[in-house]
């Protein structure tokens, strides 16, 4: 009997992970034989981490906070969707005829996008969409829903980006503050009339 192939969660902490969990019950029902496993490693170990995994043998890793941007910089090949996020989720070797390469992929706002329409048959498109959250998962799962409103109606979502802490922008740039203002001057005016209050300019 052959070993079985090795996956494993980077992250810090990630001991609560449940990806093992998830990926050990797909493997059963796929007829796979893996082994996956939790690595945790603090930021300035992450590098090594990840080469020393490889090495090793390993076929590949999902990467969660606070990765998912370091990753970014240490693949030598991106997907469309990664280079869209700026951000990176899953990590594997790719073999071509110049050598072996490790890939960089980003599967958050695709698998949120498939889940929603196949299990829940929610389509993003044309739909205001509140998205919770600040780092490399949500900026991917914005920008999924830019593309296929695109596709499917050529306008933009109005989607809002709102930090985990506390009141301040997001830190990604102009554009993504400027669409949170909007979002907020929205939600105070509708306040103000729905009490018959007028809007302060």
């Amino acid at each position: 009997m052959s070993n079985p192939d090795r996956y494993a969660v980077i992250g810090h902490p990630v001991a609560h992970s449940r990806s093992p969990f998830i990926h050990e019950r797909f493997a059963a029902q796929t007829s796979q034989s893996i082994a996956y496993t939790t690595l945790d490693a603090a930021p300035a170990e992450f590098e090594s981490t990840v080469r020393r995994f490889f090495a090793e043998g390993g076929k590949g890793l999902n990467v969660t906070a606070p990765h998912k941007e370091a990753a970014l910089s240490l693949v030598d090949e991106l997907t469309p969707r990664a280079q869209r996020a700026g951000a990176v989720n899953t990590l594997a070797l790719r073999k071509g005829t110049t050598g072996v390469s490790l890939l960089g992929d980003n599967t958050d706002g695709a698998g949120l996008a498939r889940d929603l329409l196949n299990n829940h048959h929610v389509t993003i498109a044309g739909r205001r969409v509140l998205l919770l959250g600040a780092g490399g998962a949500a900026r991917a799962r914005w920008r999924r829903c830019w593309p296929e409103a695109q596709r499917s109606h050529h306008r933009e979502p109005q989607c809002a980006a709102r930090p985990r802490t506390g009141g301040a922008l997001p830190r990604h740039g102009p554009t993504a503050r400027r669409r949170l203002l909007r979002s907020r001057r929205r939600t105070l005016r509708h306040r103000h009339q729905r009490h018959g209050r007028k809007p302060r300019r």
